[in-house]
Formats: structure tokens, C-alpha cells, sequence
């Protein structure tokens, strides 16, 4: 299954990377999927995706905090609708019925992009009380999944 993963994620960032070039291929997206894929499947292929300059502070902050920065989103839904504009009027002229699902389509993705909330004012699923910054390496979200409390067991139940 690790090796699945890991040829997945190839081809999500090679298409992804072909995304910056050709307008209707979306970016971020497949390279999101590409450093979630390598997440579970080869650490050294995830830390590499994570040493890349300006992208990896992105992916850190969304595996983190699920979040992406305003410019970002904003620059998403601009490439989004200029691409489906794009295949609107130029392709699908003849198809009214493909028109309007390629536009549903965008509208969907539109709403997806904007959910992912604004950086700064971001919702954490991390229980109060707890400090991750005691872990060297380790994100908050990822602790967040993992630390659990902890109950005592009374005196009177212990095995003897």
C-alpha cells in the first residue's frame, strides 16, 4: 500500500507541477494531495516536499492548522474561474447542459477554497491546556492526534 501511496503522490505532484504551465490543471491542490499521500507512505519523501522554500511553510501550515493564507485562496479561485471560463466559453460553447455543470462545478470548488478559513483566526481541534511546543519536530495537529488523557486507575483495581 506504501508504494501505491508513493507512486500516487508522484503523479500528483508531476501533474501538478504540469498545472503551473497549462491553466486548467490546478496546483495547490495536487500538491497537497502529493505531500498527504508521502505523509503515510515515506517520511523522507514528505520532509523533502517540506524543505522547498516558499512551499513548504504552506503545506507545514495546512497539515497544521488545516488553513491557507488569504492571498493563496484568493489566487485559487481567481485560477480556478479563469480556467472554467476558459473551458466555458472557449470548449463548451455548443453544450449549454456542460456549461452550467462546469460552472456548478466552480462554484463547489469556490465554496471549498474559502472553508478552509483564514490564517490567524483558524479553529483547532487541540485540547486546551496542552503544549505541543515540548515535543521537538512535531506539529500540533499531528499531537493533537495523538495525545489522549490519561486515567488513573483506583488503588482497589489494580491487579495484585
Amino acid at each position: 500500500m506504501k508504494l501505491l501511496y508513493v507512486a500516487l503522490g508522484w503523479l500528483a505532484l508531476g501533474v501538478g507541477v504540469a498545472g503551473i504551465f497549462l491553466p486548467i490543471v490546478p496546483t495547490t491542490p495536487l500538491v497537497l494531495l502529493a505531500g498527504a499521500l508521502w505523509m503515510r507512505s515515506s517520511p523522507r519523501l514528505h520532509d523533502r516536499l517540506l524543505r522547498i522554500p516558499r512551499l513548504g511553510d504552506i503545506l507545514r501550515r495546512y497539515h497544521e492548522r488545516r488553513t491557507l493564507p488569504l492571498r493563496l485562496r484568493l489566487l485559487m479561485v481567481c485560477s480556478v474561474w479563469f480556467s472554467l471560463s476558459l473551458c466555458i466559453f472557449g470548449l463548451l460553447r455548443p453544450w449549454p447542459w456542460a456549461q452550467a455543470a462546469v460552472a456548478g462545478a466552480g462554484l463547489v470548488a469556490t465554496g471549498c477554497i474559502l472553508r478552509l478559513g483564514r490564517a490567524g483566526h483558524e479553529k483547532t481541534d487541540r485540547p486546551q491546556g496542552r503544549s505541543v511546543h515540548s515535543v521537538p519536530g512535531a506539529s500540533a495537529y499531528a499531537l493533537s492526534r495523538t495525545l489522549r488523557p490519561v486515567r488513573a486507575i483506583p488503588d482497589n483495581a489494580r491487579p495484585r
